[in-house]
């Protein structure tokens, strides 16, 4: 009908869309499995021409208030698309943080520990706390407790007073 259209209307071409719930269900799926965190809002335009190479901005809200921008880029005139997560607010690096609490354990303590907080990131909000286990060499275990301080991903923490195994 649009090669119809075009030529009834001498020549004007018709304009093609993006289908931006797919883009949307990519972007969902593609967190979740990435970064192990549910959106639940995403701000994205509501429609947008098919050209190759055209890129615009995405943000995805996640369930903990974590705000994460997203650039998106058309990489065909077929609708196919490339995405990548460029800057967030609220978005916790779990890992950097265990590393971080595994360096300060063995400062304190003199003693080596394996800590795990779970997954890779996380995106508990300020003023609200989580925990993490650090296990020493010899299969002792304690709880870490980790309160989120700001959005910039600040953190205090402590070994929990109630641990039944120190690692010390």
């Amino acid at each position: 009908m649009c090669g119809a259209l075009a030529g009834a209307l001498g020549g004007l071409g018709c304009t093609r869309y993006l289908q931006m719930e797919q883009v949307e269900a990519s972007m969902r799926t593609g967190i979740l499995e990435q970064l192990g965190l549910e959106v639940v809002a995403l701000d994205c335009p509501e429609s947008r021409e098919l050209r190759v190479e055209d890129s615009f901005d995405c943000s995805a809200r996640t369930e903990g208030g974590a705000v994460i921008r997203v650039v998106v880029t058309q990489i065909d005139d077929a609708g196919q698309v490339e995405w990548e997560t460029a800057e967030s607010d609220g978005i916790l690096n779990l890992e950097g943080l265990a590393e971080q609490i595994r360096v300060g354990l063995q400062k304190e303590t003199g003693d080596e520990a394996l800590v795990d907080c779970g997954a890779a990131f996380g995106d508990t909000p300020p003023g609200q706390t989580f925990e993490c286990v650090a296990t020493d060499g010899e299969g002792n275990a304690a709880i870490v407790t980790v309160a989120v301080k700001d959005r910039e991903g600040n953190v205090d923490w402590s070994i929990a007073e109630e641990a039944a195994q120190p690692i010390r």
